[in-house]
């Protein structure tokens, strides 16, 4: 046998090498589908998981204060019936409920910081050191499964609405939250005129709400406290998604929200 003849042998043709090439990429289809499954499934675990640190933080609230989380607390009555036609959302205080849990969820030290109750929201963003910390996002107010941005970037001139510091006029991104805690239902497509002293909501968490279990008529177990909401893009506005601390990034609402009929957010949990 010549040496020539030997070396074709040890070769692969074109339509051997077409073939391998045809099933390595098969196999590659099949498996890629199980692959981002499997990976859906993890970020929907961390989801959950993050719903149930949150629920037991809530709780441990109750019992440490007798009273759930305020929704989000103001500082004062705006001259205006509406939050958002005659008030500095900054100058009000409006901390939402994410930041007077933070001691039952690892974060006293930045609660500590931000001096929940003693410095007003317009003074933590006025300071740079504790600004910086209101734009550090946390884990378990995140679901991997939304791949919203990291603060939640309101759109100046549109609908959205910014932190702003005490003179009004400078506007300033907070922490994403993915979570939002329930102020009311409202069973239409027209969204209520949402009032500093908005005290008639039907949910656990509005204006200086001080809501214990004895509230909960319909019984805590047929109640939502607390759900999921993607940030989404609609139009010119980013809509959906909440702050970790005060207001969100959606039109009218607060990081506590109302359900409504045609509101275009996804209530994912």
């Amino acid at each position: 046998m010549s040496q020539s003849g030997s070396l074709r042998k040890r070769g692969f043709t074109l339509i051997e090498l077409l073939v391998v090439i045809a099933i390595i990429a098969i196999l590659i289809a099949l498996l890629l589908p199980a692959v981002q499954q499997a990976r859906e499934a993890a970020r929907r675990s961390t989801c959950k998981n993050s719903m149930k640190q949150i629920g037991l933080a809530m709780q441990n609230y109750h019992d440490v204060h007798n009273t759930f989380p305020p929704g989000y607390v103001t500082k004062t009555h705006c001259s205006s019936a509406s939050v958002w036609s005659g008030c500095n959302q900054g100058e009000l205080g409006v901390y939402g409920w994410g930041a007077f849990i933070m001691p039952f969820i690892d974060q006293a030290p930045l609660y500590n910081l931000l001096n929940i109750g003693g410095m007003t929201l317009d003074q933590n963003l006025a300071n740079a050191s504790t600004r910086q910390a209101l734009q550090q996002p946390l884990a378990i107010f995140l679901c991997p499964s939304d791949p919203g941005p990291s603060l939640n970037d309101y759109v100046s001139g549109t609908n959205n609405y910014n932190f702003t510091v005490t003179d009004g006029t400078t506007p300033y991104q907070i922490a994403r939250s993915d979570y939002v805690m329930v102020a009311n239902a409202w069973d239409s497509t027209t969204p209520p005129v949402y009032s500093v002293s908005y005290g008639a909501a039907h949910g656990i968490g509005y204006a200086n709400s001080r809501v214990r279990f004895r509230d909960i008529i319909d019984g805590s177990s047929n109640t939502i406290l607390v759900g999921e909401r993607a940030y989404i893009y609609k139009s010119t506005n980013k809509v959906g998604g909440a702050n970790v601390i005060g207001f969100s990034g959606s039109n009218n609402t607060q990081s506590s929200s109302y359900a409504r009929k045609g509101n275009g957010m996804a209530v994912l949990g």
